[in-house]
């Protein structure tokens, strides 16, 4: 099959996606986060602030005027009327979503969100489409020049564009069903019925032929009045379409949370309204903290206490990206502080990476201050490494003076040309503390820093949602996560510092759906955590729909403990609890479980427990073949008849196995290797002897070679093992055969030293005399150092023949390339120095 993949940001909506990421980088090990809370506070005599209060202007930051510091970086050319996207040979920027001509859509952050105050905001132009009193943000449109003015305001703490999340990404049957044992699950009477799933994502474009193909039910889309949307694409579609495979019975809304956090939480809202008892999402906000739970995950975390399992893919980020707290280095040619990368050794500033041909490159950086409180102020830089020197690219230069958020993100950069660009990311630290980092580059290759380890961030890091990895559907056996699957733990340090465990457990991509309207369009297959993610959410619908008196918790605690182990032994951060497993969620044992196979144990908030007896011949099995098979009748198993295990054959054995049934074993084998066993059902066994001479080996080398002699197994002549050398072991293991394993230790060195230093290949040449002087020396090192009680001495003295003779096995190499040995003799002569070397090394370790 053809596999439908984003081009890593080349199209409108391939920027979004949190698909598999097309990189060619390797898979890294997993990188432990460091948690580390550096002290100190930027004070007023920072070099790095002009006498203003802001940065001193440098080559990516400019001139600021006032307002500008409360001002998002690709927000400050529209507000001063310059380009909007100057050019960055050889990239071209990709043009501000939230600019439409001269008018912006932005979020504006505010110390409150009283009537008073949004008049305030109206007086400059703003047009206001949304406000958010309890997280005080408002969303709306006005015009670029309005901007600076708007940010005046001493009611504003910062502006930045609204930014979209991404997508974490006949009849079909998605290949996950059987995976996660679907059919046997539903087999246990519950195919999720009387169970509303909702499913946020991009759209569902194409929804009415996913009804019409049956792959998804009639009545599938967008609830009226509840003010859901249908968006645009259809990952919504595919995401839809899987859940109806695993939970066929549920009712299945939709509504889109890509267009930016705030429609996020409207559909989340929406959808609860709409009764939806399950929720599973494939979006993620990257102006959302990584480090505190933001609105989206708040709002997440408010739906679960309502009632509803939520389910989130985990993310596809893990080879994209970074976490490490700040290590300064200083630019010898700029002065200006930057991370060092490497971390030891010499200094590396730059992240490298490439942005192949057609591809788009955006890279976000948040640091652990507090969302609208930090006064620590980093830059997020992107150099050209094709110039020569390397030219600065871009810049992202949010000012951090106490009222803004701790994030920088680069203007995107598409590569047109036909030749890969190689790029390097830099964070420049422009006053305050060291804090610790979080980077995200998506779009490029090769990223040469990464640290999958903690990329996991929003609402799939809070504790009380599902976050769901990725198994490929295909692997064999499958127990590997994908290399992208996103990992943990998630660390939050807002309002208290929290390590969570996370991802939950791992669903299935590359599975098959129906939709696949066109190259950027395709989930035919279906790739990524989005994938995954509507799997574990179906099944927690088949669970609901046996005992909808679960809470969120049990349902993601019997998740959890129904996951199949794999990698790491027990809970681990990259698989969690292991693959998703629906027959053992939905045979574990609940709350209103009788203990009776014959009973479908539910239960409804309204009417409690429910014992409703299973239909007459409906299987019960015990586990034992051998005493039938066991059926309900009228409610309680019955015994069925047992196995007669006979296959009227005379030579066989007849038994029954509880585990596998009836068992017929040759009866005829009378253990020895030099006869023939066969059998006729008339006269009974026969053991012919084989031909004299056929080997009957013993697995004992040592005994000789077993051969048969008129159906005995006779043994054959011992091997006599002996090399004729005086300072080896002659020794014969049974499995090996004959080993001379050397003498070691102080009598072996004595052994070599006193034979002759005059291999037979010499002939008549004497050895160079520095080399009979240094393997004489060495001799007598090591005699005297055998005489010694202390083994510290003893040690000291062993090393020094070892060094004499290394010496002397390079004086008789150099004699070789000097004609004054022969080639043989050369060879024979440092075999015997190269054996007492070792020895002697080996000696002195022991010591």
């Amino acid at each position: 099959m053809r596999r439908c993949e984003p081009a890593g940001g080349s199209s409108r909506r391939a920027r979004l996606t949190w698909r598999r990421q097309a990189s060619a980088a390797q898979a890294v090990g997993s990188a432990v986060i460091v948690i580390a809370l550096a002290g100190g506070v930027a004070g007023a005599a920072d070099p790095m602030l002009g006498p203003s209060g802001l940065p001193r202007a440098d080559a990516a930051r400019g001139v600021l005027v006032p307002g500008d510091e409360k001002l998002d970086t690709q927000l400050r050319a529209p507000a001063s009327g310059g380009l909007p996207v100057p050019p960055r040979p050889p990239l071209v920027p990709v043009p501000l979503a939230a600019l439409r001509g001269s008018k912006v859509h932005v979020l504006v952050s505010l110390t409150s969100a009283s009537p008073t105050d949004l008049a305030l905001l109206a007086r400059t132009g703003f047009k206001l489409e949304r406000v958010s009193a309890e997280h005080r943000l408002a969303r709306g449109w006005l015009r670029t020049k309005d901007l600076r003015p708007l940010a005046g305001l001493a009611l504003v703490r910062s502006v930045v564009p609204v930014r979209p999340g991404r997508r974490r990404a006949g009849s079909v049957t998605s290949e996950g069903d059987p995976a996660a044992l679907g059919p046997q699950a539903r087999a246990t009477g519950f195919d999720g019925s009387g169970i509303t799933v909702g499913v946020i994502s991009d759209g569902i474009d194409h929804i009415a032929q996913s009804v019409v193909t049956g792959n998804v039910p009639a009545g599938t889309g967008v609830p009226g009045g509840f003010g859901c949307a249908a968006g645009r694409g259809d990952e919504g579609t595919a995401m839809l379409e899987i859940v109806h495979d695993l939970a066929p019975g549920a009712t299945l809304l939709f509504s889109e949370g890509l267009s930016d956090k705030v429609s996020f939480v409207d559909s989340l809202t929406c959808l609860r309204n709409a009764g939806a008892q399950v929720i599973v999402d494939d979006v993620g906000f990257f102006d959302e903290p990584f480090f505190e739970d933001g609105m989206v995950a708040q709002a997440v975390r408010t739906a679960v206490q309502a009632g509803v399992s939520y389910h989130s893919a985990a993310g596809n980020d893990a080879q994209i990206h970074y976490g490490v707290a700040f290590q300064g280095a200083t630019d010898p040619s700029s002065g200006a502080l930057y991370h060092d990368f490497a971390a030891s050794g010499a200094a590396d500033t730059f992240d490298r990476m490439e942005i192949a041909p057609g591809q788009t490159l955006d890279c976000v950086l948040q640091w652990n201050d507090p969302q609208g409180a930090s006064s620590n102020d980093y830059d997020l830089e992107l150099w050209d490494l094709d110039q020569n020197p390397a030219k600065l690219l871009e810049a992202s230069t949010n000012v951090q003076s106490g009222t803004q958020d701790p994030l920088e993100e680069i203007t995107p950069l598409r590569n047109p040309g036909g030749t890969p660009v190689h790029v390097g990311v830099r964070i420049k630290r422009v006053h305050g503390v060291d804090r610790q980092l979080g980077l995200f580059c998506f779009g490029g290759s090769n990223q040469q820093y990464t640290s999958p380890a903690g990329s996991i961030v929003g609402q799939p890091a809070i504790s009380e949602a599902v976050a769901v990895g990725a198994i490929d559907i295909h692997d064999v056996g499958l127990n590997h996560v994908e290399p992208y699957s996103s990992q943990g733990p998630a660390t939050i340090y807002f309002p208290t510092l929290q390590v969570r465990p996370k991802p939950d457990l791992a669903g299935f991509d590359g599975v098959s759906t129906s939709i696949c309207v066109s190259p950027s369009d395709c989930f035919e297959p279906f790739f990524g955590t989005s994938a995954a993610a509507p799997h574990v959410a179906a099944v927690a619908a088949l669970l609901l729909s046996k005992n909808s008196c679960l809470t969120p918790a049990q349902v993601q605690q019997v998740l959890k403990s129904g996951a199949i182990d794999v990698l790491a032994r027990g809970f681990d951060s990259v698989s969690g609890a292991g693959r998703l497993d629906a027959l053992n969620v939905m045979t574990a044992p609940g709350p209103c479980d009788d203990g009776n196979p014959c009973t479908l144990d539910t239960c409804t908030p309204a009417t409690g427990c429910q014992h409703t007896p299973r239909a007459d011949g409906a299987p019960c099995p015990d586990g034992n073949f051998c005493n039938g098979t066991e059926t309900c009748q009228a409610g309680t198993c019955t015994s069925g008849t047992p196995l007669v295990c006979d296959d009227g054959n005379a030579c066989t054995v007849d038994s029954c196995d509880p585990a596998t049934g009836c068992v017929f074993t040759f009866a005829c084998d009378d253990g020895n290797p030099c006869t023939a066993d066969t059998c006729d059902p008339t006269a009974g066994c026969q053991h012919a002897a084989v031909a004299d001479a056929t080997p009957c080996p013993d697995g004992n080398l040592c005994n000789g070679a077993e051969t048969c002699h008129a159906g005995v197994c006779t043994a054959g002549a011992p091997l006599s093992c002996s090399d004729g050398g005086e300072c080896t072991t002659n020794v014969c293991d049974p499995q090996l055969g004959c080993m001379y394993p050397p003498i070691e230790g102080f009598p072996g060195l004595a052994c070599l030293c006193a034979a002759d230093l005059a291999p037979a290949s010499c002939g008549s040449t004497a050895p160079p005399a520095g080399v009979v002087r240094h393997f004489t020396r060495a001799c007598r090192i090591a005699a005297h150092a055998s005489a010694l009680k202390s083994h510290r001495r003893a040690r000291q003295l062993v090393m020094q023949a070892v060094r004499d003779l290394g010496q002397a096995t390079r004086g008789a190499r150099r004699a070789a390339r000097r004609g004054v040995l022969s080639p043989d003799c050369a060879s024979a002569l440092t075999a015997i120095l190269d054996d007492a070397r070792a020895r002697a090394a080996r000696l002195a370790d022991l010591l």
